[in-house]
C-alpha cells in the first residue's frame, strides 16, 4: 500500500474506486485515485469494478418509451400540487 492510500480509511478508497469505476471523477480525480493502484490486487478490483459497471449498462433490456410518456410527465409538472397522505 503505498503513502497516499494509507493517508485515507478503506471505506473513503472503496467510495473512490465506486466513482472511479462508474466514471464519475474528473480528469484530475481520476488520474490521483489511479495514483493510488500501486498494487497488482488494487489494479485487478479497479478493473474488476469497472467492468461490472460496463456489464450492469449493457444487462437492462432496451426499452421504447411510450409515445405520450414526454406529454404526461410534462402535464404532471404544470399540474398544481396536492396534499400527499403519507
Amino acid at each position: 500500500m503505498n503513502d497516499q492510500r494509507r493517508t485515507i480509511n478503506n471505506e473513503d478508497w472503496q467510495n473512490g474506486l465506486a466513482a472511479y469505476s462508474l466514471g464519475a471523477l474528473d480528469g484530475t480525480d481520476a488520474a490521483e485515485f489511479e495514483a493510488t493502484l500501486t498494487t497488482d490486487d488494487e489494479r485487478a478490483e479497479a478493473a474488476a469494478y469497472t467492468a461490472t459497471v460496463e456489464a450492469l449498462a449493457l444487462a437492462a433490456p432496451l426499452r421504447v418509451p411510450p409515445v405520450d410518456l414526454e406529454k404526461r410527465l410534462l402535464a404532471r409538472l404544470d399540474a398544481p400540487s396536492r396534499p400527499r397522505c403519507d
